[in-house]
């Protein structure tokens, strides 16, 4: 999807939908992943990533890939912890979801879909998908892990709004 078109400006227009653009480097490559927000269905969550990308997810590791399943993020410095709210958004492939340890223990980090996860539905509150840059999500997905974690670099070096 061409993020820059006037199609996906309309779009993200009608829906009220918000778009944030990840810079992320692996030993391989660096190129961005983009995510479109779901500000109707999930706008606190929505705002906690953006204030996320803002001041805490610069330098952040993806630290988890469970092959097939999702790659996920560590955690982030100082992260507040929120309640989930809502779980209406599915786990599709290319979901982008926060982390918690349990109920409402939300608080920043988060995790991308490499397939769908319908197992995750009641448990983690999506709030977005993955647009364009599904490359590097794929290379993520498929990076040489040791135990689940990645063995070399794998690092967001920008985030923000767009």
């Amino acid at each position: 999807m061409d993020v820059e078109s006037e199609e996906y400006k309309k779009h993200l227009a009608e829906t009220g939908h918000k778009l944030a653009k990840l810079t992320i480097s692996t030993e391989a490559a660096t190129s961005d992943v983009f995510i479109e927000l779901f500000t109707g269905q999930v706008p606190n969550t929505v705002e906690k990533f953006l204030e996320n990308c803002k001041k805490g997810y610069v330098g952040l590791s993806f630290e988890r890939v469970l092959r097939g399943g999702f790659v996920q993020t560590g955690k982030v410095e100082g992260g507040e912890v929120f309640p989930d709210e809502s779980f209406s958004v599915p786990f599709e492939g290319y979901t982008v979801g926060m982390s918690n340890e349990g109920a409402h223990t939300n608080s920043g980090q988060f995790f991308i879909t490499l397939a769908k996860a319908p197992y995750l539905s009641s448990k983690f509150v999506a709030f977005g998908k993955v647009v364009a840059g599904f490359d590097m999500v794929d290379s993520i997905g498929s990076i040489e892990c040791l135990n689940e974690r990645p063995v070399g670099k794998c690092v967001i070096d920008g985030a923000s709004e767009c």
